[in-house]
């Protein structure tokens, strides 16, 4: 798919994938950087290890040392649990980063700043992969304590995070061909 998008092919309509912009997107840069695989495998990589960022985020927030250790063996677990179920350069890794960054930063005071990041994180981890969308929303849930402290977590940054979906598509010239091929090859 990628060498197709470097090929002038449009997305959805001449190549067919049933992923994403943004996996096809890095695909198409990684061979125009190097004529390989290098950029994907090394963003492969760097959301493989991403789940552990957790664990340094318990660390500085709590300075607890078993807490800190069980950040660490869950992001371990989950990391090592979403490689596994990839295969190869899978986009099922590329959302991993994004969700452990929404989590993160639920534990920050509600702000302007927070449901930016939160949509920004949302974005991002759909335009790689939509089914993400359920981890984040299950984050959410179980972080709210309130449905007012819920709607600022999850469903205004969610809405915002659509907003710049449906631009960047309309940007890329993608929404016809995304809303004709896609969806209805995702749900149909």
């Amino acid at each position: 798919a990628g060498r197709g998008i470097l090929n002038g092919m449009k997305m959805y309509s001449g190549i067919f994938e049933s992923k994403p912009p943004g996996v096809l997107y890095l695909a198409a840069a990684s061979l125009w950087l190097n004529g390989g695989t290098l950029l994907m495998r090394s963003v492969h990589v760097l959301n493989a290890l991403s789940p552990l960022l957790l664990g340094f985020f318990v660390w500085k927030m709590e300075r607890k040392l078993l807490l800190t250790l069980l950040a660490f063996v869950f992001g371990g677990i989950l990391a090592v649990w979403s490689e596994r179920n990839a295969v190869g350069i899978s986009s099922e890794m590329f959302g991993l980063l994004p969700v452990t960054l929404y989590v993160i930063n639920l534990f920050s005071p509600i702000s302007r700043k927070t449901v930016l990041l939160n949509a920004l994180y949302i974005f991002w981890a759909v335009w790689f992969r939509e089914p993400f969308i359920v981890g984040i929303f299950v984050s959410a849930v179980l972080m709210s304590r309130t449905f007012r402290e819920f709607q600022y977590l999850f469903i205004l940054p969610s809405l915002l995070a659509g907003i710049v979906f449906f631009i960047a598509l309309l940007f890329l010239s993608l929404l016809p061909d995304f809303m004709h091929y896609y969806l209805p090859g995702m749900f149909g």
